[in-house]
């Protein structure tokens, strides 16, 4: 076994797995039966069910148009192990979770090596880099740029928020679908007072003194929707 289990509808389980006779992901159904899934995409970071027994989880990389290495997003139909649809990202998928309406949030980001290493010399503006693509079924539905690394895998509050956090921050987007675009508004709290709040829990991540940048554009103060790119 390779990574997390995903319970499917109906009682299967998604199992990822990494072996001589198969890498990828097979599918546990109730009655014991193991089959692959023949999409053949690599296991990782944990898939995530969408209505209509399809899949959401990281594809394998491809060419973007002048020829880089891209990574991608992709759509599989559990049944089939088809490809429905598959999307390039700016950079390596690090988190996957389901929220309400068969919306789904992928985060994207470089890891803090990467960032800390790279990010400020000349040509290497990572910014952009750092979001959170929202996509369902019939594909990508809108973006929210952190302009940081994401530190950490994305949750679902209570109150149905998507959790973010950041580097230094814990940010909560609200997060819908009304017709064609996701609507993306939110509120962000400093790691401190987070900590001061939560004393018997983890604290959040926070990046060694000097590796981040602020970006104020970015900041979800007065104008959530600012930083929302609708597509």
């Amino acid at each position: 076994m390779a990574g997390t289990l995903v319970g499917l509808p109906e009682g299967s389980v998604l199992v990822p797995v990494h072996g001589e006779e198969h890498t990828g992901h097979v599918v546990l159904d109730p009655g014991g039966e193991v089959r692959p899934l023949p999409a053949h995409l690599p296991p990782g970071i944990p898939a995530v069910p969408l209505p209509g027994g399809r899949l959401v989880l990281p594809g394998r990389p491809e060419r973007d148009d002048v020829g880089e290495w891209r990574p991608t997003v992709s759509i599989v139909d559990v049944g089939t192990g088809a490809v429905v649809r598959h999307h390039r990202v700016r950079a390596e998928v690090q988190s996957i979770v389901a929220g309400a309406d068969g919306l789904v949030a992928v985060a994207v980001g470089p890891t803090w090596e990467y960032w800390t290493k790279y990010h400020g010399r000349p040509g290497f503006d990572l910014t952009e880099d750092c979001y959170v693509l929202f996509l369902d079924e019939d594909g990508p539905r809108g973006t929210w740029t952190a302009g940081r690394p994401i530190a950490g895998p994305l949750a679902i509050g209570a109150n149905g928020d998507l959790l973010v956090p950041v580097a230094g921050e814990l940010i909560s987007l609200g997060w819908r679908t009304p017709r064609d675009r996701a609507q993306i508004s939110g509120n962000r709290w400093a790691a401190e007072p987070l900590q001061s709040q939560i004393r018997n829990r983890v604290p959040l991540p926070v990046a060694p003194s000097g590796e981040s940048r602020q970006r104020p554009d970015c900041g979800l103060r007065r104008e959530p929707s600012a930083c929302c790119v609708h597509v």
